[in-house]
């Protein structure tokens, strides 16, 4: 049986993605503008693709990892946008880097759950000390942004660190994601 991807661990592989292919900048943006749409935006400034890489990289299996593992966002991305009525935009320059754009319709019946994104971002925001990762998250007319220099540690241990920014962003994104009333 087939593993159903929800939102977040699909924005952690394409995020993922960018910071294997050498990302010194990872802008993850998500617009929820409350006609029933989720864009996702993922763009790096890495090693980009070729155009014969680019052909293939949203198809299913396909990696230029020499071990065969690839991750499967770009597949899953382009699948979920076609299964939800929605669209998909894979653009790429070599040595500039790549932006990935779906649009998911919400309110279709295969639409994923939005997940632990609070977890994600946090996990991105302290993976790697050589990405600056950027996330930014509207609803209708309120906005969450944070960044890796934002949330630089100020004390204590990396543990207490994701803790702290994972609760901190599980609130926000729970007040942002819920209508006003």
């Amino acid at each position: 049986m087939q593993k159903r991807w929800d939102l977040s661990l699909g924005v952690l592989d394409l995020s993922v993605n960018a910071i294997r292919a050498g990302a010194r900048s990872l802008l993850i943006s998500i617009d929820e503008p409350g006609d029933g749409t989720l864009r996702l935006t993922v763009e790096d400034d890495g090693r980009g693709m070729e155009e014969d890489v680019l052909r293939r990289a949203a198809d299913p299996g396909f990696t230029t990892r020499a071990s065969g593992e690839g991750g499967m966002g770009l597949a899953w991305a382009k699948a979920l946008a076609r299964r939800t009525g929605g669209r998909f935009s894979l653009r790429s320059l070599p040595q500039w880097g790549t932006r990935v754009e779906l649009l998911i319709r919400m309110d279709h019946s295969e639409a994923p759950p939005f997940g632990e994104m609070a977890e994600t971002i946090a996990t991105l925001l302290l993976t790697d000390g050589q990405t600056e990762v950027f996330y930014r998250h509207r609803c209708g007319d309120r906005l969450l942004h944070c960044s890796t220099a934002a949330e630089k540690l100020q004390t204590g241990s990396e543990a207490a660190a994701h803790l702290r920014i994972r609760e901190r962003l599980g609130r926000e994104l729970s007040a942002l994601r819920t209508p006003n009333l």
